[in-house]
């Protein structure tokens, strides 16, 4: 068992790591950049080492930097916390290689599990359930042919909708033809509003069965069921109800 941890991390993630090194008796070691100086966890640790300046790639990423530190301190192990160098299995081979313990994972396994068809496969050979997917990578040019592909398809479509509702509109709704294109205009605008955002709706619309599609010409039509109905006030009062159409028809 080591009696000196260094904490290669900072702020609440490095405190709560360092008070739970202090309530089992151990000692423990904090680094700090520029930026952090006066954090708490610098105070908190039973010493503290300048790593470097305050861009983390200049100061918690730099391997070199922390190893040397903990030779310097005595530490007999590493704590990574979460984030930074805690997924790097870099940092805990080199860790092992100055016979420093790394708390955490060993290489295979970060390596392993940091990449998602590496770790679905060893997951299935380990019998554990997994959900349905591919089982190897795409190759990236599927994926340039295929994303573009269904952005082209899917603006063709929404120009094709755009003009099926304009249409509809303008035979539906009532009033005389300048009237009517007006309304038809807004229809297609409040249909272009509230289909919601551009990119990964309509992506995913061919895929998805055109249900957004769907969703949004439902709520346009029934924001415009006021006019389209002839039996509305505001089509009676268009001229568009029975009894505007019959005094047309007896004027003439």
């Amino acid at each position: 068992m080591f009696k000196k941890v260094l904490v290669a991390n900072r702020g609440e993630i490095a405190v709560r790591i360092l008070r739970a090194c202090e309530e089992r008796g151990l000692k423990t070691v904090a680094v700090y950049s520029d930026a952090d100086r006066n954090a708490l966890h610098v105070r908190f640790a039973d010493e503290a080492y300048h790593i470097g300046p305050a861009p983390s790639r200049e100061s918690y990423l730099r391997i070199d930097k922390l190893l040397e530190v903990a030779h310097k301190a005595g530490a007999e192990a590493i704590h990574p916390g979460y984030g930074f160098l805690s997924e790097n299995a870099d940092f805990s081979e080199a860790c092992e290689a100055e016979g420093i313990a790394f708390i955490g994972p060993p290489p295979a396994a970060i390596r392993a599990m940091g990449d998602k068809v590496e770790a679905r496969r060893s997951m299935v050979a380990a019998r554990v359930p997994v959900v349905p997917g591919t089982p190897h990578g795409l190759r990236d040019a599927l994926v340039v042919g295929v994303v573009p592909g269904l952005v082209l398809v899917s603006w063709v479509l929404h120009a094709v909708l755009c003009a099926l509702l304009y249409r509809l509109a303008f035979r539906l709704l009532p009033g005389p033809p300048r009237e009517r294109v007006c309304f038809a205009v807004v229809a297609v605008v409040l249909f272009n509003l509230r289909r919601g955002p551009t990119g990964p709706d309509w992506i995913a619309a061919p895929v998805a069965g055109l249900r957004p599609v769907r969703a949004s010409l439902c709520s346009t039509l029934n924001l415009a069921r006021p006019w389209i109905s002839t039996d509305s006030p505001r089509a009676r009062a268009a001229g568009g109800g029975p009894a505007g159409r019959r005094g047309r028809a007896t004027r003439r």
